[in-house]
């Protein structure tokens, strides 16, 4: 079983939903889960785009990471929700075609340009700083949960 510190819950309650602010993400419900990172990676997102649900899968030692890659690493997954209607068209016409090689190249370039645009992005926002924390205690947080779940990964 592992679960997020209580100080990387603190962030997340509170951070999570500035940034979504910022990238006009306010009708998204965001679900954080403690998770091994996929493929070496601090974070990933699970997108339902049709009900607005994500799932943000955060490593366990997220405390661990300074506050700019704690930003950067949010942004990114951030965005990984606007280029998702696109992206998921895409693998359908990839899937009606037969072209598996292609998907592994156009995951590639997506993951560049996302990193890219979470490289301008991030910087340009607050940083989750104890004082940020507790001054946005419970700000928009009926629309953002994190819960304590048991990590079904090895």
């Amino acid at each position: 079983m592992r679960h997020l510190q209580p100080d990387a819950q603190q962030v997340l309650r509170t951070y999570l939903p500035y940034l979504m602010q910022e990238l006009g993400l306010e009708r998204w419900t965001i679900d954080v889960r403690p998770a091994a990172a996929r493929d070496g990676a601090t974070a990933h997102i699970d997108v339902t785009y049709a009900t607005w649900y994500a799932e943000l899968h955060i490593a366990a030692d997220w405390s661990d990471y300074t506050a700019e890659a704690q930003r950067n690493t949010l942004v990114h997954e951030l965005l990984h929700i606007l280029h998702h209607p696109l992206t998921s068209y895409v693998d359908e016409l990839l899937d009606a075609h037969g072209s598996a090689p292609m998907r592994e190249v156009i995951r590639t370039q997506v993951e560049a340009m996302v990193d890219r645009l979470a490289g301008i992005i991030a910087p340009t926002l607050e940083l989750p700083t104890a004082g940020f924390r507790e001054g946005l205690e419970g700000w928009l947080g009926t629309r953002f949960t994190v819960d304590e779940v048991i990590d079904s990964v090895p």
